[in-house]
């Protein structure tokens, strides 16, 4: 199977491409002999069309279609792994229940993908050198 990534969308509407933007793809990704394809949140305030009917719209057009979405990328959330505080923090927590409400739209996509930015580990330099922090300042996270 071959398919697409979110920069098919993003380089014909920008990163705050919407899902109506999404569905205006789905039919000439699938005339171009795609079967597969990435939804994708980028930007938090996007995640209001998405609830409000838009991973709906998406998930019925692309299963019309005949296309598959083989993974969500949850971009947005990136932040919420972005250093050893956020991730011993309830970050991304709330949104994490948002991409899973709109992943449940798309038949078998069992994969969601937080693309991750440079990791600050201030000054953390092997694994043991974490794990010892971790154990020490983020106790209560256990």
């Amino acid at each position: 199977m071959t398919g697409v990534s979110p920069a098919y969308f993003i380089s014909r509407y920008t990163d705050r491409f919407t899902p109506a933007d999404m569905c205006r793809g789905l039919a000439e990704i699938a005339e171009l002999g795609f079967q597969q394809f990435e939804p994708e949140v980028f930007h938090a305030e996007s995640l209001t069309d998405w609830a409000n009917g838009g991973s709906r719209q998406v998930g019925q057009l692309s299963s019309d279609l005949g296309l598959r979405a083989s993974q969500f990328v949850a971009h947005f959330m990136l932040r919420a792994f972005g250093n050893a505080s956020s991730l011993m923090s309830d970050s991304g927590l709330a949104e994490i229940d948002s991409v899973l409400k709109i992943v449940d739209h798309f038949e078998d996509c069992a994969i969601i993908t937080v693309p991750l930015g440079v990791f600050d580990s201030h000054g953390i330099e092997k694994a043991d050198d974490y794990s010892k922090r971790s154990e020490h300042e983020y106790s209560g996270y256990k």
